[in-house]
């Protein structure tokens, strides 16, 4: 059967519902904890933050999160019968279409990732894209988040990039 009812001893219904509730709070919880990881990493000062190293985490982070839900909804299936194989090749042509289908996304990726690789921005970055001002807050696959005057939070998706200012770097004031 599984590889939880073999440990487990748990064939019944109930047993299921038990070890699918066990795989998502397990998921969620590994999930806060990598979140909460990254942001005491982060949080370690240095007399010089590295907005590259900033930037590269976020970016960990991310993919590191989508990898926990999408392995644990693979086993949560798994559970209901459903053949992993049959997930992962699902989620391959699914990807492929989805892909194909939605360049916007993939394009949001890599530039995201141009972004961070190429040191073009980093966190704590005042930028203007989009006829949106404000300082980078993060740097996704998906999107750059940056906090304007108001403290509001933009999200941008990576591709509007073409159309970004750089207006200055994070300036660091040490006291003593």
């Amino acid at each position: 059967m599984s590889f939880f009812h073999g440990i487990m001893g748990i064939e019944s219904t109930l047993g299921r519902i038990l070890v699918i509730m066990f795989l998502a709070l397990g998921s969620h919880v590994a999930v806060i904890f990598v979140k909460r990881v990254g942001r005491f990493l982060l949080s370690i000062t240095s007399p010089k933050p590295h907005e590259k190293l900033i930037s590269l985490a976020s970016l960990t982070k991310s993919f590191i999160i989508f990898f926990l839900y999408f392995g644990a909804f693979g086993l949560i299936l798994r559970e209901l019968g459903v053949s992993l194989t049959t997930y992962l090749a699902s989620a391959s042509v699914i990807g492929l279409a989805v892909g194909f289908g939605s360049q916007g996304l993939v394009q949001d990726v890599v530039t995201g990732l141009t972004l961070v690789l190429s040191n073009l921005i980093n966190v704590g970055d005042m930028v203007e894209i989009g006829g949106q001002t404000g300082t980078v807050h993060s740097i996704g696959m998906r999107f750059i988040v940056l906090k304007n005057a108001f403290g509001a939070e933009v999200f941008i998706p990576n591709r509007k990039y073409n159309k970004c200012y750089k207006l200055s770097s994070r300036i660091y004031t040490l006291y003593r």
